[in-house]
């Protein structure tokens, strides 16, 4: 018994899909390895809806998404790109900075709340 949240079906969803690839870019800032991780996320109640190259071309937007039926909190992060991380609005417009910790950044949103975020490099 249970509903599709417990069960985790959103988990198994997105594992049977096609996986994620990088795609080649002759714009590209670097080389990752065959098996190497783009982003982190700490809680399944976050799906990554996308991730792309900010607009002004000033580091790389991260949207995730709280699928869970209540408030969540986790921490996600982008191990290449240490720099400034700040939340922004949809159009990407920065509303707050956002610290750091232990070189994560600490999310908590409401459900079904997309979160948006620039991570920048050194």
């Amino acid at each position: 018994a249970g509903d599709w949240y417990a069960a985790k079906a959103h988990v198994d969803a997105v594992q049977h899909l096609r996986p994620m690839r990088a795609r080649w870019n002759r714009h590209g800032l670097g080389h990752m390895l065959a098996v190497d991780s783009l982003i982190k996320v700490t809680s399944s109640d976050f799906a990554v809806s996308g991730i792309k190259r900010a607009e002004d071309g000033d580091g790389v937007i991260v949207r995730v998404y709280n699928i869970a039926p209540r408030d969540a909190e986790g921490s996600i992060d982008v191990p290449k790109l240490r720099g400034d991380v700040a939340m922004t609005n949809l159009n990407e417009d920065e509303i707050a900075p956002i610290p750091r910790v232990g070189g994560q950044v600490l999310l908590a949103a409401r459900t079904n709340e997309i979160v948006t975020l620039r991570f920048r490099r050194e």
